[in-house]
């Protein structure tokens, strides 16, 4: 078959740095099959305010000449991302085509809001994408989870077939974003999907079935990660890596059998009940540096309406696991679940402290669309704000130039715990955990004095403790510095 378009996948920028996307390298592989050529131009690498942002898509744009423009788009992205496409269609008369994470809320007010776009992918974009690229312009019948205009209408192509065997995929291979190297931890996973049902959760994301990734396709690609781009680390990305106890303790022995020895991590929390000692000692063995577990809550009154599938006594037997064989361990959390109030994220705060987390993350709710969460909001409280004007990362809570704080908009609140008190929660609580919101990574003596008024106020007995985690958040962010150059060549390089 011969091969047609040449496709530009863009990674819009957010307010700071982010990892490599996994989910375009995916897609920016499996294309090569049926396009001539594919480039990521991944602005979210670097810190790109919006002006550099449309030069920087103009200037690719111009020395690629591509037939077809494809933006990922996340829940913070999505306005910006909105912008490119405006500025993007007075000198570009290919096909403009949005999909990403966010895509499966929005939907066809995409097209509404963004008339210059052509057409939507829903869910897992490897193949509906490839589709795209074999059909002529507007021929989108029958291609599931696909939404475009035809007769000035707009058609919805619901995604039937809700989960896809990915094992024989082309794994991702980041020379596409113009990379030689890659410092940073290898983003890279050994499934997709979850079959859980916490109300939180977006319930769109990769599928409500789990499906493992052959352990020889993963290390094949692990293997070609580190002789390409001399990757010293790795971390997995994916819903659920500890969903089968036999499956893990396998991972870990090819681990150590092939010889890999990379230090890696989860990026995404583990299940505590899924957690057992002999799992956790062979993921140690095998060079698992650090384990998340996802908590949420630790209080009764909200974690029983959190729907997690697991019980309170199995998040504490599997903290115990954990720190009894001295790996590291991070708690993540959220403020204002439903049932929530500011008393109970306080003792959320508190009983954590006694379950002795290393570390602990602390976020603020966002009810999503289709969620339980959202649902309960909609009955019992108010929701101010959409997912595109919610402040939902900590980068968020800073203008553009991180030379000041805004005004943050909190999505939503009930009777019981006011969107003043989620404030006072989130602020307080972050303070106190040392996270200070915004980790110091563009820090100046504007933040400073805020991160030591919020010191004062909310935890000014431990003022010693403070200064240490501030020194050594300082010395980190020295060294991320040392790397803004590579950072910078991930937009510039795979189009010269």
């Amino acid at each position: 078959m011969m091969k047609k378009n040449r496709v530009l996948l863009v990674d819009p920028p957010t307010k700071t740095p982010q990892s490599l996307n996994i989910g375009l390298g995916w897609l920016a592989a499996n294309l090569t099959d049926v396009c001539e050529d594919v480039r990521v131009l991944a602005l979210a690498n670097i810190v790109c305010p919006p002006p550099e942002a449309h030069q920087l898509l103009q200037k690719a744009v111009a020395s690629f000449h591509p037939e077809i423009v494809g933006i990922n788009i996340h829940c913070t992205t999505y306005k910006i991302a909105l912008s490119l496409v405006k500025e993007l269609r007075p000198y570009f008369n290919g096909l403009i085509v949005v999909g990403g994470p966010h895509a499966v809320y929005e939907q066809n007010r995409i097209l509404e809001q963004g008339p210059e776009i052509d057409a939507v992918v829903m869910g897992e974009a490897e193949h509906t994408f490839a589709e795209i690229c074999r059909r002529e312009r507007g021929q989108y019948d029958g291609i599931e989870g696909v939404i475009y205009r035809k007769n000035d209408q707009i058609i919805v192509n619901l995604i039937k077939v809700r989960s896809r065997e990915f094992g024989a995929l082309r794994h991702p291979d980041y020379r596409q974003f113009g990379i030689t190297k890659i410092l940073s931890a290898y983003p890279i996973s050994t499934s997709r999907g979850c079959p859980f049902n916490c109300c939180f959760c977006n319930p769109f994301m990769g599928g409500k079935f789990w499906r493992p990734r052959p352990l020889d396709d993963f290390f094949k690609e692990l293997e070609y990660a580190r002789a390409t781009f001399g990757i010293k680390s790795f971390v997995l990305v994916e819903p659920v890596f500890n969903l089968q106890e036999e499956r893990v303790i396998e991972f870990c022995r090819q681990l150590q059998e092939r010889k890999i020895n990379l230090p890696w991590y989860c990026g995404s929390g583990l299940r505590a009940d899924r957690l057992s000692p002999k799992m956790v000692r062979a993921m140690k063995q095998a060079g698992c540096t650090h384990i998340k577990i996802g908590v949420e809550s630790l209080v009764p009154e909200v974690f029983e309406h959190v729907n997690k599938g697991e019980t309170l006594q199995q998040i504490r037997e599997g903290v115990k696991i954990v720190k009894k064989e001295k790996i590291p361990l991070t708690g993540s959390f959220i403020i204002g679940l439903p049932h929530d109030t500011l008393e109970r994220a306080r003792l959320n705060f508190h009983l954590s402290q006694e379950l002795g987390f290393d570390y602990t993350e602390w976020s603020l709710l966002f009810p999503y669309p289709g969620t339980k969460a959202y649902d309960w909001m909609m009955q019992h409280g108010k929701i101010y704000h959409t997912i595109e004007t919610a402040h939902q990362v900590a980068g968020d809570l800073w203008d553009q130039d991180f030379r000041r704080p805004v005004t943050v908009n909190i999505a939503c609140d009930s009777p019981e715990f006011p969107k003043e008190d989620r404030l006072t929660a989130f602020w307080e609580i972050n303070t106190k955990s040392g996270n200070y919101i915004f980790s110091l990574r563009n820090s100046d003596w504007v933040k400073m004095k805020t991160i030591a008024q919020a010191i004062w106020r909310y935890d000014r007995k431990r003022m010693f403790w403070h200064a240490k985690r501030i020194l050594k958040l300082l010395y980190r962010r020295m060294i991320m510095m040392n790397k803004k150059g590579e950072r910078v060549e991930f937009a510039t390089t795979a189009f010269e």
